[in-house]
């Protein structure tokens, strides 16, 4: 397993108060799970502005499983806030067990770690959209 930092329209977001979380939703007929909140400007790579937050809206789609554990708890070596876990043993132990073909040759497994929480997911795909926050 390796981790690696996504590359997202404000640069690779990094840092341990670079991720703030305001509301989680699951849709379980969609099977969505979406995220808004704030990220620290200045802990995002390619962000140009003046800003001190970004609102973000980060939504995963086709998601098949997704855990959290408080940060304090978690044990993952992330190499920034937003990876995408390449040759993850998890993915393929869900192949193996995947006898129903859920699982499409999209589906990646991510984590994103919130100032106070680590999410990891199988999804397809997500969508993220981010504006400057008004102060």
């Amino acid at each position: 397993m390796k981790n690696i930092p996504v590359e997202t329209e404000v640069g690779i977001i990094a840092g341990r108060n670079a991720i703030y979380l305001d509301t989680l939703d699951w849709n379980y007929r969609r099977a969505e799970v979406k995220f808004t909140g704030q990220f620290t400007a200045s802990l995002c790579s390619g962000y140009q502005g003046d800003a001190y937050w970004l609102d973000y809206q980060l939504v995963f789609q086709g998601v098949i499983s997704f855990k959290m554990v408080e940060l304090d708890f978690d044990e993952s070596e992330t190499a920034s806030s937003f990876d995408r876990v390449n040759d993850s043993s998890w993915l393929r132990k869900c192949k193996e067990w995947d006898d129903a073909d859920k699982l499409t040759p999209a589906h990646q497994h991510y984590i994103l770690t919130s100032y106070d929480d680590v999410f990891e997911f199988l999804a397809s795909h997500f969508k993220l959209s981010v504006r400057e926050a008004r102060e």
